[in-house]
């Protein structure tokens, strides 16, 4: 790869993106789709021969990175202790939690989650969401919420996020 940075392209809802040749400005759009589960840092090639890196996003929501105390419970697990943790980023679709103890958090578990907002409101929000992937060196949950709770707190956090 090049020393250049990587501009960062955010994917449509019809798996496309949009890319600009930084040389030549010119436009065309280009599908993704087939690279979803591969590497996200890829180098184009331009018809006016310019070659570039470009990150590509496949996120459904853009990620705010935030620093929020947070409890949880691991309704997969017998135990209903409550733990505690940090939110590290948040989005309308769900979040990273970083977890400090020993609790044991596998991929498909269901955690019920409670944190504040540190806005003015300084709101309460209590989530379900399904673990979806683990990084053990960092200790960090990704987690995604249940679509099925239908509370003000899409509200609430789509205000926060914007």
């Amino acid at each position: 790869m090049s020393n250049q940075k990587a501009v960062q392209y955010s994917v449509s809802q019809l798996g496309t993106i949009i890319v600009m040749c930084p040389s030549c400005e010119k436009v065309r759009i280009v599908d993704v789709e087939k690279l979803k589960r591969k590497k996200h840092c890829v180098q184009v090639r331009c018809s006016c021969g310019k070659i570039f890196p470009i990150q590509i996003d496949f996120r459904q929501s853009s990620r705010k990175k935030v620093h929020l105390y947070a409890e949880y419970v691991n309704d997969s697990q017998y135990t209903r202790k409550m733990r505690t943790g940090i939110v590290a980023d948040l989005s309308l679709g769900g979040l990273a939690l970083n977890i400090y103890d020993d609790q044991v958090v596998r991929l498909h578990d269901t955690l019920r989650v409670v944190f504040r907002l540190d806005n003015q409101q300084n709101r309460e929000i209590q989530k379900r969401m399904k673990v979806v992937h683990l990084d053990s060196k960092k200790r960090r949950v990704g987690c995604k919420f249940e679509r099925a709770e239908k509370r003000n707190h899409d509200t609430m956090l789509r205000g926060y996020l914007c």
